[in-house]
Protein backbone atom coordinates (compact mmCIF):
# COMPACT_ATOMS: atom_id res chain seq x y z
CA UNK A 1 0.00 0.00 0.00
CA UNK A 2 1.22 3.63 -0.58
CA UNK A 3 0.10 6.22 1.41
CA UNK A 4 0.78 9.97 1.70
CA UNK A 5 -3.06 10.12 4.33
CA UNK A 6 -1.98 9.61 8.02
CA UNK A 7 -1.03 6.76 8.68
CA UNK A 8 -0.08 5.28 11.86
CA UNK A 9 1.56 1.68 11.70
CA UNK A 10 0.22 -1.12 13.61
CA UNK A 11 2.04 -3.21 16.41
CA UNK A 12 2.65 -5.76 13.65
CA UNK A 13 4.35 -3.05 11.04
CA UNK A 14 7.55 -2.82 11.69
CA UNK A 15 9.85 0.34 10.19
CA UNK A 16 12.48 -1.35 7.40
CA UNK A 17 13.73 2.29 6.07
CA UNK A 18 13.12 5.68 6.19
CA UNK A 19 14.97 8.39 3.77
CA UNK A 20 14.00 12.61 3.19
CA UNK A 21 12.43 12.80 -0.07
CA UNK A 22 15.02 14.71 -1.47
CA UNK A 23 18.11 12.76 -0.43
CA UNK A 24 19.54 9.26 -2.45
CA UNK A 25 20.53 7.15 0.56
CA UNK A 26 18.18 5.18 2.57
CA UNK A 27 18.50 4.90 6.47
CA UNK A 28 18.13 0.78 7.13
CA UNK A 29 16.48 -0.39 10.31
CA UNK A 30 17.80 -3.42 11.55
CA UNK A 31 18.85 -6.10 8.77
CA UNK A 32 16.58 -5.62 5.56
CA UNK A 33 16.66 -8.88 3.33
CA UNK A 34 15.36 -6.67 0.44
CA UNK A 35 16.18 -3.69 -0.76
CA UNK A 36 14.34 -0.02 -0.93
CA UNK A 37 13.16 -0.11 -4.07
CA UNK A 38 12.26 -3.64 -4.22
CA UNK A 39 9.89 -3.32 -1.21
CA UNK A 40 8.17 0.38 -2.62
CA UNK A 41 7.15 -1.93 -6.14
CA UNK A 42 5.93 -4.54 -3.71
CA UNK A 43 4.16 -2.15 -1.63
CA UNK A 44 1.49 -1.52 -4.78
CA UNK A 45 0.11 -4.90 -4.41
CA UNK A 46 0.79 -6.38 -0.84
CA UNK A 47 -0.57 -5.33 2.26
CA UNK A 48 2.42 -6.82 4.02
CA UNK A 49 4.45 -3.54 2.77
CA UNK A 50 3.67 0.41 3.36
CA UNK A 51 4.98 3.13 1.97
CA UNK A 52 4.47 6.33 3.24
CA UNK A 53 5.19 9.33 2.53
CA UNK A 54 4.56 12.15 5.06
CA UNK A 55 6.13 15.98 4.07
CA UNK A 56 9.71 15.55 3.78
CA UNK A 57 10.09 11.70 4.41
CA UNK A 58 9.27 8.58 3.41
CA UNK A 59 9.34 5.21 4.85
CA UNK A 60 9.14 2.04 4.33
CA UNK A 61 7.25 -0.37 6.49
CA UNK A 62 7.04 -4.12 6.29
CA UNK A 63 4.70 -6.69 8.44
CA UNK A 64 6.71 -8.53 11.52
CA UNK A 65 7.33 -12.30 11.60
Amino acid sequence: MITNKPYKPGANMKPAYRRSVNSAEWTAFGVQARAPEFLKQQASGSDDVVVHISGWVEAIYVRGK
